[in-house]
């Protein structure tokens, strides 16, 4: 836990009014009482004061966990926890941490915070996206989602982010369903946890983040998101998921153009990439930013410093190589869109996010071949605004997929009949 976290967090005057000999000892600020708890009144198991709470407490706060969720709606989702006299913000925390989530009870993420993005030293305010999800919110809350709690931690990992109020089952009309696991990859696996709602007279919201892009047999009564499909095989009721999960976080600037277009490339080299990078590599008219490896994130995908690269390799290239991996999409293609960087790529015959609202032609570079795709890169470089086009990649990003707003809007279009079920 950090210093300025416990300082600032808890109420350290409460600290020293319990324990009277700290008085004695000449401990007697905040400042004091937080360097005396961190060398011994941890050790001591002396109890310290949340500013949120009524009541003492055992143990530090996950404060990552406190604040980034709305723990008013987590009581007022629970009639029986005010009955309990849980009434604080630290109260549902603790309740939730101790039995909530062993009982499978839901927890809300809380909405951006209002704040301020730098684009090209233009400040941007993005209290109209706090707006804007307050507008889809309304929305969303007339259409009555019960929130499918039986298998909650897999949809934890994936709805981030959603103020959306959980209605209970008999009065819904529509269910998200949270049995599906995180890159579950088993077509057949897949499809017997679809096959489970066949015969349910309510409609059915699944999430699927998987590689799996084989086609299923997708009943009338669900609407199902995935990250992998192919757009000429896609059914009526089946959308693209973008991964929303893993973005770059930076501040945006603009890279200038320079002599040549400079094109990056930091990842896994498979037979859906290798062609392209040596074409790349033999092409003088290009400046080539690759870092090839041969496992996926080199093998460690929560090093920092591994991370840090692929983010730095993204952010000083104008084009990034965003072919397809296992699955039939590309995570890097949404991380390219989210550093305001160009994404080129061989269409594989990909469905992408929005397309009735989003020219993608006018920001990214596709084409059947590697071939076309370069010409096209080309004819861009020499002929288009390219700082702009990185402009709009940003906004693309920051208004749909970014993951504060994309689930929102995905719910709202479903109210608004946009997405028919």
């Amino acid at each position: 836990m950090k210093h300025n976290l416990l300082l600032h967090n808890y109420d350290w005057n409460q600290y020293l009014n319990k324990y009277k000999d700290l008085e004695r000892n000449c401990i007697n600020n905040e400042s004091k009482a937080l360097e005396h708890y961190i060398n011994l009144g941890i050790k001591e198991k002396r109890k310290i004061f949340h500013k949120k709470s009524f009541q003492f407490v055992n143990e530090i706060v996950d404060e990552d966990l406190f604040n980034n969720y709305n723990w008013q709606d987590y009581i007022n989702n629970y009639n029986d926890l005010k009955k309990n006299k849980i009434i604080t913000d630290y109260d549902g925390y603790y309740h939730y941490v101790k039995y909530g989530k062993k009982e499978n009870r839901l927890i809300f993420f809380n909405l951006i915070e209002k704040e301020t993005k730098i684009i090209n030293t233009k400040i941007i305010d993005n209290g109209k996206i706090n707006s804007l999800i307050n507008q889809y919110l309304s929305n969303i809350n007339k259409i009555n989602i019960h929130i499918d709690t039986s298998n909650i931690l897999n949809l934890n990992m994936i709805i981030s982010n959603l103020k959306l109020k959980s209605v209970p089952y008999s009065i819904s009309n529509f269910i998200i369903s949270s049995k599906f696991p995180w890159g579950y990859f088993s077509t057949h696996g897949i499809q017997e946890i679809i096959n489970t709602y066949i015969n349910i007279n309510k409609k059915i919201i699944v999430f699927l983040v998987s590689d799996c892009f084989d086609k299923l047999n997708i009943p009338k009564n669900m609407l199902l998101f995935r990250t992998s499909l192919y757009k000429s095989k896609r059914e009526y009721n089946e959308h693209i998921l973008p991964y929303v999960w893993e973005k770059i976080n930076k501040p945006f600037f603009i890279l200038k153009k320079t002599t040549k277009p400079i094109i990056s490339f930091c990842g896994q080299v498979d037979g859906h990439r290798k062609n392209f990078i040596d074409i790349l590599q033999k092409n003088n008219n290009l400046i080539c930013n690759f870092i090839l490896r041969r496992d996926f994130w080199g093998g460690k995908p929560n090093d920092p410093n591994l991370i840090e690269e692929f983010s730095n390799n993204i952010l000083t290239s104008h084009f990034v190589m965003c072919n397809r991996g296992r699955g039939n999409f590309s995570m890097r293609f949404y991380q390219t869109l989210s550093a305001g960087r160009i994404p080129i790529l061989v269409d594989t015959d990909m469905l992408f996010p929005f397309e009735n609202e989003i020219d993608w032609d006018t920001i990214i570079i596709r084409g059947k071949n590697e071939e076309e795709v370069i010409k096209k890169l080309l004819y861009w470089w020499n002929n288009k605004n390219i700082e702009e086009i990185q402009e709009k990649c940003k906004y693309i990003y920051d208004n749909y997929i970014d993951q504060k707003i994309y689930f929102n809007r995905i719910l709202n279009d479903i109210y608004l009949k946009k997405i028919k079920i």
